[in-house]
């Protein structure tokens, strides 16, 4: 007989995790080992192993070199956006936000992986935009963690575990709505205003709308 284990890649237990045949499942953390017993997943199968992330995000590569390798500029101020499965509408606008409310230093980068029609869409809306940078499909994802000072995301168990092992600030925001909300572009105004550290800033957004944005920060926005 084989032995088999399932990882769970997420903060939380999947609602199908106990249909799952296995003979363990490694998961995040011992805190949220009560989301899976809680949803009638075996004790015995539980095993906190954290989620797993490739090396080429555990080696750090200082962030001038990093912005080097991809031809960015080291004096502007760079927010890494992944789109993933985001509505499309609310991408665009978000991105259109953030360009509108960050410093003039700023440089947005969006990776938009295979979807070519996204990829399309955002050339498209902002051409000739100095302050917005997509990026298509990229093995350089770790590159670009190193090389950012913020990684807006939705919440996701494997980008945020790469992303915190790089040690980048992450603002996971929840745009799974059709728009942003008024108190998302209070957030959002507050988190680009330019008064204060990144720290103190998303603290403050926070406050605004907390079912806006989780924070994880290990670093100053320096």
């Amino acid at each position: 007989l084989v032995n088999i284990s399932q990882i769970s890649t997420d903060y939380s237990c999947s609602p199908l995790m106990k249909q799952v045949d296995v003979n363990k499942i490694l998961y995040a953390h011992p805190k949220i080992k009560e989301d899976f017993t809680i949803r009638d997943v075996p004790e015995d199968l539980l095993v906190p192993t954290g989620i797993p992330v490739s090396q080429k995000f555990v080696t750090k590569i200082p962030k001038e070199e990093a912005r080097a390798q991809l031809g960015l500029s080291v004096t502007d101020k760079l927010i890494f956006m992944m789109s993933g499965s985001m509505g499309h509408g609310d991408l665009f606008d978000l991105a259109a936000k953030v360009i509108k409310d960050s410093p003039e230093n700023t440089k947005l980068l969006v990776v938009t992986g295979n979807n070519k029609k996204v990829y399309n869409e955002f050339n498209r809306r902002f051409k000739n935009n100095s302050k917005l940078i997509v990026i298509g499909y990229t093995d350089k994802i770790a590159l670009y963690l190193d090389a950012c000072d913020v990684f807006m995301t939705k919440p996701g168990g494997l980008s945020s575990t790469e992303a915190l092992v790089k040690e980048v600030p992450i603002v996971h925001l929840d745009i799974s709505h059709n728009n942003i909300n008024e108190k998302q572009e209070k957030a959002l105004e507050v988190l680009f205003s330019g008064e204060g550290e990144i720290l103190d800033r998303c603290q403050k957004a926070l406050e605004i709308n907390n079912t806006c944005f989780e924070a994880y920060f290990l670093l100053s926005y320096n």
